[in-house]
């Protein structure tokens, strides 16, 4: 059975369209009640909280690739990821995929899986899929998110480096690997260390 990789994160959109993107950063963890039945006595029911799940993908999976999959619409502006919701315009987008592109962004198959640890600070520690064990990587990756480890998880990831002109002679450069942990800490709140797992693929009919 195929499944489903949903995505939503325009950052990311202009990897998906040109499929360069290599992989999905997702939480390792789910909310619920805490094993054993233990019992917030103060709250008078039982305690919740986060817990390790398994992976959703295992190498060898085949998988569809879905912008906004919850969206009812089919088409979607290349340039912004929003939904094309007139019925009318959306009949002549077959003859339009220079600015619109369909929800259904193709296949693909899980080549590789493994768990990492991230904080505001960087990579604490990552494990294969055939380590089940976070081991702590070398200082090298939480000194700075400008290293070449965190720059190609980005790249991967579908990010981007973005130079903005402040002036003629002023650049300002974002990389690839700072966009990144500021999306995955706005969704995630990464000020305390958070564990994800990491689901590398290649796309249906890309070398």
């Amino acid at each position: 059975m195929t499944k489903i990789i949903n995505f939503s994160v325009v950052e990311i959109l202009p990897s998906l369209l040109d499929k360069t993107k290599q992989q999905t950063i997702r939480p390792a963890w789910k909310t619920g009640k805490v094993p054993f039945g233990a019992w917030d006595w103060m709250n008078k029911c039982p305690k919740t909280g986060a817990m390790l799940k398994t992976p959703r993908f295992k190498v060898g999976d085949k998988v569809e690739i879905l912008w906004r999959e919850e969206d009812d619409y089919l088409w979607f502006e290349k340039a912004t990821g929003t939904p094309v919701t007139d019925m009318a315009y959306q009949a002549a987008l077959e003859e339009s995929r220079k600015l619109f592109f369909n929800k259904h962004l193709g296949n693909a198959e899980i080549t590789e899986c493994f768990k990492i640890e991230l904080s505001k600070g960087g990579i604490l520690s990552l494990a294969t899929e055939n380590n089940n064990a976070l081991q702590t990587t070398t200082d090298l990756f939480r000194d700075s998110y400008n290293n070449e480890f965190n720059e190609d998880l980005a790249k991967r990831e579908g990010f981007r480096d973005i130079v903005t002109v402040k002036s003629p002679n002023v650049k300002m450069k974002s990389s690839a690997a700072e966009q990144m942990f500021k999306i995955l800490d706005k969704k995630y709140d990464l000020s305390s260390p958070k564990t994800f797992y990491v689901y590398r693929f290649k796309w249906k009919g890309t070398d």
